[in-house]
């Protein structure tokens, strides 16, 4: 399953820092497993609602550091 194999690269990012890097890749492994080994349809739909919900987190996180960058170099002139 997609789901797994992405929320298990996106828990090999080293942002030890930040709250909730692991929990929800975690997550996606978890219930995406579960519901693969007893074939729930509801547990996987799941699990890509959460892929979904962590790539999403990911990218707000991104935009903030990048947007946190640029400021702070415009701030020190260059």
């Amino acid at each position: 399953m997609a789901a797994v194999g992405v929320g298990a690269l996106l828990l090999l990012l080293p942002l030890g820092g930040i709250p909730f890097t692991n929990t929800l890749p975690a997550l996606v492994v978890v219930i995406g497993t579960l519901g693969v080994l007893e074939r729930d349809g509801v547990a996987v739909a799941t699990a890509y609602g959460f892929l979904i919900l962590t790539i999403v987190y990911f990218a707000v996180f991104a935009g903030v550091v990048v947007e946190l960058t640029q400021r702070v170099l415009h701030g020190l002139g260059f």
